[in-house]
Formats: structure tokens, C-alpha cells, sequence
């Protein structure tokens, strides 16, 4: 890969989004908040360097799709909350511009997949680094001052891997599942049967499954897996064939990994998750429900408007705090559910606004991937977005992906979608203008017209 200026910004662009978005909350311990302010606007800033053309910095264009107009919107509603989580505020909303700055070309986006591809698998290799070397990770948990969550008091330190908790590892296992299982697929479509050119994908696949088994983290695993089988379905149209191969092979994958759960602690630990799940043994179902009822009776009380963003939390904390908090942590979290989180928080007004932003952005990104079957890069490109978002879509009901790290990643589908899109608008209006002077020229040479015609045309 050739070192340019324009790429340097964007690998530095990368760097502080996936830096901040796997370590904002050991940045918050670390620095100061000028320090943080300073790395949320280096992605703005660096964005808008990478995307600039000779005369402007910012290349406003002169439509905005509809799904930027709604995203735009939300910020809004994010800034609303600044007074109370400033800096989860100032996340959303540079996750917006980011997207909307990222429109103006799709000439970042290889050289972006390419660095997120080598820092989301520093994740997968530490996975099975403290799997083999379990007794070095006192190294983790000396630099950070404590145990990370997810790791039985550092029992499984392979779960969180390098990452603070063993959530924010899951998360980056199964964001690189997705960019990987996608450009395989859609170069490939499903099969065993490798091409050279393919091999280094499907190994990257490969490893990234077993590593996020080895997390035990059964909301990305189940999430990532539906949005790459979705994602199959729509690439090809929801052809029968298609969806039917899909469900064969989830059974195939399944009854395989029932055998193996037989002389695997890790694959028998994950189906142990998924067991109980709703039984007096899990703990975070019962909680979840809790957190979805309280969250729907503060909607009811101000269901136009809401409540107030980011007012959510310090419910949780004055209702369900004192039941399910461990030890004095987690006093002050999130509903789980994005759905029900804005609606409380945003009331309908903010709800409508939210649902549809994601849907036309889901919708847009649709068309334009069925329309670019002879654009072989920008099919690859929406392929990325389109899973992405249904990533983010699905695990919006149990996660909380709109307020954390994982909007880092939809706002990378959303600039995507929008980068292709410009770009595509722009081809078809210089080939219509093509055309047109074609046509003129034809007709300037042509018998039928006279001499006056062409006068004016001259």
C-alpha cells in the first residue's frame, strides 16, 4: 500500500476512532478532558483532512439524503443531553458529522477497512494469547488496576483479552467477523471450497468464530452471525435457494458445535449461557426486563418529547441500582435496549425521528447495492454497510448500541453508504451529461441542421 498524505489522515482517523471507541473509558481514568476532547475532535478533523479536495476542507453537497437530515436530527437531541453525559454526548454527534464530512468521496474507505481489519485482530490474537498464557496477564491487570468484567476474577483472562471488559472484546471479535465473513461471501458466496486469493479472509473468518466462542459473549455471537445470513439473503434478493441454504447451514453449525461442547469447556461454556437464559440462574435476563419496564413508566409520563437524553440512567440508579448493582458498580447504566431507551428519552417525536434515520439509511443502502451489480467495488463497499447496520439493527434489542462504542461502527456504514452514494450520483450525472453532448455533437454534424442552428449553438 502506497504511503500518501491523504492516507496517513486516514489511518490516523482510524486510529483515534477505534482507539477511542475500545478505550474511552480508560482514557476517561487516564486523561484530562481537554485530552479527550482533543481525541474526539482528531476524528473530525482528520475525517474532513482525508475528504477535502484541493480548494475546501468540508465539500458540502448540495442534497442531503434523507437518512443524514434524520441523523443530523438526533444529534440534536444528543447535544440536548450535554449538561448530563457531555462526553457520550459529544460521541454521538462526532459520530454523525463524521459520516456526513466522509460523503463527499469513497476514496478512504479501502485504505480505512484495511486499518480497521490490523487493530480489530490485535483483539483476536490477544484471545488466544492469554489462552496459551494465561499467567501473563497479570501484565493487563497491573497497566489497568483491576480485573476486567467477564474474566471470573481473571479465571478466563482470554475473554477480555486485552480489552477493559470482556464485552468491548466480544464486540471487536464480531465487528471483524462481520468485514471479514462479508468480503469472503461476497466474493466467494458460501461455500468451503477456497481460492487463493481468498485464503487469508477465510482463515481471518475463521479465527475470529472461534475467538468470539472463547469470549462466552452470546448477544454479538447470536447478532453477528443473523446479520451475516441477512445480510446473504438480501445480496442475492431473497432468492428461496438462498434463505433455505442459509438454514441448513446454521443447523450443519449448530449440530457441530453440539458434538464438540462434549470435549470443549469453552463451546459447552457458551451453550451453558444460552441454557439459561430466562431461568433463576441468569441474572441479566430478570435484570433487562426490570430495566425495559422502568424505562416504558418514565415514557408514559411524557410520551410526546420524553423525558430528557441520557435521563434514562439516573432512573436506573434511583429504582434498580440498590437491587442489581454488584459490589457498587453498574449503579448508573443504560436500558439495554435501544428501542425502548429512546422512546423513553425522546418520546415519539425523537422515536419516529430514530427509526426512520435507521431505515432509510437501511432502505438506501438496499437499493444502491442491488443497483451496482456491474460496480464491483462499490457493491463490496454497500455488502460492508448493509451488515453492518443489520448488526447494529439486531443488537440494538438487547445492547446498547446508540449510546456505546458500537455506534463508532454504524457511523463507518453510515459514511460508507453515503461516500458510494455520492459517488454513484456523480457517475450517473457525468454519463447523462456525456450523453447530452454526445447527442449535440451528433446533431451539430448531422445533415437535418441548418447553418443557423449550429451559429447558436457555437
Amino acid at each position: 500500500m502506497k504511503i500518501t498524505t491523504k492516507k496517513i489522515f486516514i489511518i490516523l482517523m482510524m486510529l483515534f476512532m477505534l482507539g477511542y471507541a475500545s478505550y474511552s473509558n480508560i482514557i476517561a481514568r487516564a486523561t484530562n478532558s481537554l485530552s479527550r476532547y482533543i481525541l474526539l475532535g482528531g476524528i473530525l478533523l482528520f475525517a474532513m483532512i482525508a475528504n477535502s479536495d484541493k480548494n475546501l476542507l468540508l465539500k458540502i453537497p448540495s442534497k442531503v439524503p434523507p437518512y443524514m437530515l434524520c441523523w443530523l436530527l438526533m444529534g440534536i437531541f444528543a447535544l440536548s443531553g450535554f449538561a448530563r453525559v457531555k462526553f457520550g454526548s459529544l460521541q454521538i454527534v462526532i459520530c454523525i458529522l463524521f459520516a456526513f464530512v466522509s460523503g463527499s468521496n469513497d476514496k478512504w474507505v479501502d485504505t480505512a477497512l484495511q486499518i480497521a481489519k490490523f487493530l480489530l485482530f490485535v483483539f483476536v490474537f490477544f484471545t488466544f494469547f492469554f489462552f496459551v498464557f494465561p499467567r501473563l496477564y497479570s501484565i493487563v491487570t497491573g497497566f489497568y488496576g483491576f480485573i476486567p468484567d467477564g474474566t471470573s476474577r481473571g479465571a478466563y483472562p482470554y475473554r477480555a483479552g486485552i480489552a477493559s471488559h470482556y464485552s468491548i472484546n466480544a464486540l471487536n471479535i464480531s465487528i471483524l467477523l462481520v468485514i471479514v465473513a462479508v468480503k469472503y461471501i461476497s466474493d466467494n458466496g458460501i461455500t468451503l471450497k477456497v481460492h487463493k486469493e481468498s485464503a487469508f479472509d477465510f482463515i481471518l473468518m475463521m479465527l475470529s468464530f472461534v475467538a468470539l466462542l472463547m469470549t462466552a459473549k452470546r448477544g454479538v455471537l447470536v447478532w453477528s452471525i443473523l446479520a451475516i445470513g441477512i445480510f446473504y439473503i438480501l445480496l442475492n434478493k431473497g432468492k428461496v435457494g438462498n434463505i433455505v441454504k442459509i438454514l441448513l447451514i446454521a443447523f450443519a453449525l449448530l449440530g457441530v458445535l453440539t458434538i464438540l461442547a462434549e470435549n470443549s469447556q469453552i463451546i459447552a461454556r457458551v451453550f451453558d449461557r444460552f441454557r439459561v437464559v430466562g431461568t433463576s440462574e441468569d441474572n441479566s435476563s430478570a435484570q433487562r426486563v426490570a430495566m425495559w419496564k422502568l424505562a416504558l413508566s418514565y415514557f408514559k409520563q411524557s410520551p410526546l418529547f420524553g423525558t430528557g437524553f441520557w435521563t434514562y440512567r439516573g432512573f436506573y440508579s434511583e429504582n434498580l441500582s440498590a437491587e442489581y448493582s454488584v459490589n457498587g458498580k453498574h449503579t448508573s447504566i443504560d436500558a439495554h435496549n435501544v428501542y425502548i431507551q429512546v422512546l423513553c428519552e425522546t418520546g415519539i417525536v425523537g422515536f419516529v425521528i430514530y427509526i426512520l434515520a435507521i431505515g432509510f439509511l437501511l432502505y438506501r443502502t438496499i437499493v444502491l447495492l442491488w443497483s451496482s451489480e456491474n460496480n464491483p467495488k462499490a457493491r463490496q463497499y454497500l455488502s460492508l454497510s448493509l451488515a453492518l447496520q443489520l448488526f447494529y439493527i439486531l443488537y440494538s434489542f438487547s445492547g446498547n448500541c446508540f449510546y456505546d462504542m458500537t455506534f463508532f461502527y454504524y457511523a463507518l456504514a453510515m459514511g460508507i453508504t453515503y461516500s458510494v452514494e455520492t459517488r454513484m450520483k456523480n457517475e450517473s450525472r457525468q454519463s447523462k451529461l456525456s450523453a447530452s453532448r454526445s447527442t449535440i455533437r451528433e446533431l451539430y454534424h448531422s445533415d437535418d441542421m441548418n447553418e443557423t442552428v449550429r451559429e447558436k449553438i457555437l
